[in-house]
């Protein structure tokens, strides 16, 4: 039983995960470029208090960085 309510937690924090990744988008505080990441990236990204690491697209700057709401 509890095999069952443990994978309805995973299948819960992948579908917030998702709509995480789809909903929100980062910002380079080098070059100001707005860009997203992929679903795998950014379930995988070293993370500590609601900021993950990424790399910007457009400069290659990497740091920690708070989502921000929309899709730009």
């Amino acid at each position: 039983m509890h095999w069952i309510i443990m994978g309805c937690i995973i299948v819960v924090i992948l579908i917030y995960m998702a709509i995480r990744t789809s909903s929100t988008h980062f910002e380079c505080p080098e070059c100001q470029e707005h860009f997203r990441v992929g679903f795998l990236r950014y379930f995988f990204a070293p993370h500590t208090l609601g900021r993950r690491f990424v790399t910007c697209p457009k400069c290659g700057h990497g740091d920690f960085l708070s989502a921000k709401p929309g899709k730009n």
